[in-house]
């Protein structure tokens, strides 16, 4: 069975966990979004947690080398954690996302991981359904967090910062708005300093929204094994 390095998945924990619940930097733009008044159907329309729970994706459908990971990150950070503070928005909820979290209908999510020969991978896929549909202006701006956070702060014990760096991700354009985005930073572990990654995409559907974290140590992740999980997730969204 395969050991998790504690200080590694501490500090990956933290990130992976906030990035799913709120504002993804970079904007992508596809086909334009549901007209207003109009109720969005299929994989746009306001769905239960059973429905969403079905939607994501088992540990073989991520890849044959995936397991259920039962320990997927669960923790948070406040905003004084943050330096500069305002760089919160980045990993916590974004401009207005707050207020989009108070629509909150249903969510489902399930962690998977992987350990290959010279890395530690993690995904964690989320799908929440909201009962308004969240504004283009929230990804629309979102974008701006990339550059004005390109580098910040996030503390990870008392006397620790760790450093972080922001980029746009390339992903491809799907569903209503898409997201990406990439935090590289050097994290603590028993092995010394090591660099990490963390990918995230986010895919605006109607009422719905479907994130997915890939994280990776020493390697980049994988595009690939991203792109699947994003476009299985929203395959299985489109059969409930």
């Amino acid at each position: 069975m395969r050991r998790r390095s504690t200080p590694f998945v501490a500090a990956t924990a933290t990130v992976a966990a906030l990035s799913l619940a709120g504002c993804i930097p970079t904007l992508a733009r596809d086909e334009p979004t549901p007209t207003p008044g109009v109720e969005p159907t299929g994989a746009g329309r306001l769905m239960e947690q059973e429905a969403l729970q079905s939607a994501l994706p088992t540990s073989g459908e991520i890849g044959d080398s995936w397991r259920a990971d039962d320990d997927g990150a669960t923790s948070g950070s406040e905003v004084e954690h943050f330096d500069p503070t305002h760089c919160a928005q980045l990993a916590r909820t974004g401009p207005g996302w707050d207020e989009l979290a108070d629509t909150e209908h249903a969510r489902a999510r399930a962690d998977y991981a992987q350990e290959a020969v010279s890395t530690i991978d993690f995904i964690s896929v989320s799908i929440t359904s909201h009962e308004s549909i969240a504004p283009d202006e929230l990804y629309d701006k979102a974008g701006d967090a990339v550059a004005d956070c390109a580098s910040f702060k996030l503390r990870y014990d008392k006397e620790t910062w760790l450093e972080y760096q922001t980029s746009p991700l390339s992903f491809p354009v799907l569903g209503d708005r898409t997201l990406a985005y990439r935090f590289t930073f050097e994290a603590p572990s028993d092995r010394g300093p090591r660099t990490v990654r963390l990918d995230v995409v986010a895919i605006k559907l109607g009422h719905n929204s479907v994130s997915v974290s890939h994280v990776s140590m020493d390697d980049p992740p994988d595009p690939a094994v991203t792109e699947h999980a994003v476009r299985t997730t929203i395959s299985k969204l489109e059969q409930q």
